[in-house]
Parts: C-alpha cells; sequence; structure tokens
C-alpha cells in the first residue's frame, strides 16, 4: 500500500510523457490525444492529492506519539505517597 502513490506517479508520467512526444503521429493515426495542459493538470491534481495524504499521516502519527507520551507522564505522576516518601 505503501508503494502505491509512488508506483502510480510513475505510471502516469510515463504515460503522458508518451502520449506527448507521439501527439502527433498519434492525432494522424486517428488516436486520441489531450493536450499538454490536461496532462499537466492531472499531474498538479494528484501531487496536491498526494501532499494532502501525507499530512493527514503525519498528523495523526504526531498526535498518536503526544498521547503516548501524556500516558507516559501520566503514569509517573501515579506515585503512591506515603507519609512525605514517595514510592515507585
Amino acid at each position: 500500500m505503501g508503494f502505491a502513490p509512488g508506483t502510480f506517479a510513475y505510471v502516469y508520467t510515463g504515460y503522458a510523457g508518451k502520449a506527448l512526444t507521439t501527439s502527433m503521429s498519434a492525432s494522424e493515426a486517428g488516436v486520441d490525444v489531450y493536450p499538454w495542459y490536461i496532462y499537466a493538470g492531472g499531474l498538479t491534481l494528484f501531487a496536491g492529492l498526494l501532499k494532502l495524504v501525507a499530512d493527514t499521516a503525519t498528523k495523526a502519527i504526531e498526535e498518536i506519539e503526544a498521547e503516548e507520551e501524556n500516558e507516559k507522564l501520566i503514569n509517573e505522576d501515579k506515585r503512591i505517597s506515603r507519609n512525605g516518601l514517595w514510592f515507585f
């Protein structure tokens, strides 16, 4: 699952590059070819989506780490005090 976005980016970039370099011969052969800005827009949208997913995953990991740190601090503060002495 972790390699899927990168793999998709490589495949799409290759497809777009091939379509852009063969646009003259393909359009003469009757194959539908999109203008370059369609491919650039698709790549831009994909990059934006990838950034959004990466930021969301980073935020989730940071929240988990903060929660674990808080639990650690709470467990340290749950010492029992007897006669002014702290026991672990």
